[in-house]
């Protein structure tokens, strides 16, 4: 069986484990998050154009002279870890 408080028990007794805060505490937290959340995406945008900006050159300079059957690349090796240097760059910023 449940024991049974009065009112006044159960309010002196029950700690939920959260308290109040004001709303100007709230306002600040909340500002400080929008103004890191618009960062981040400040710098996510940056870093999507720098990564539009390399491949794009790549995907026009492949389809030129779209008629002719085979693509010629000499020491592509090295071209292409270069560019994955590159991009791997603007990926962790």
């Amino acid at each position: 069986m449940m024991p049974v408080f009065t009112h006044e028990e159960y309010l002196n007794n029950s700690d939920w484990g959260f308290s109040f805060h004001d709303e100007t505490a709230n306002t600040v937290i909340v500002a400080e998050t929008k103004a890191l959340t618009d960062r981040q995406a400040a710098d996510i945008q940056k870093r999507l154009d720098l990564m539009y900006n390399a491949i794009l050159p790549l995907l026009k300079n492949l389809s030129e002279n779209p008629d002719k059957k085979y693509i010629l690349w000499a020491d592509r090796v090295s071209k292409i870890e270069g560019f994955r240097k590159k991009l791997e760059e603007i990926y962790k910023g």
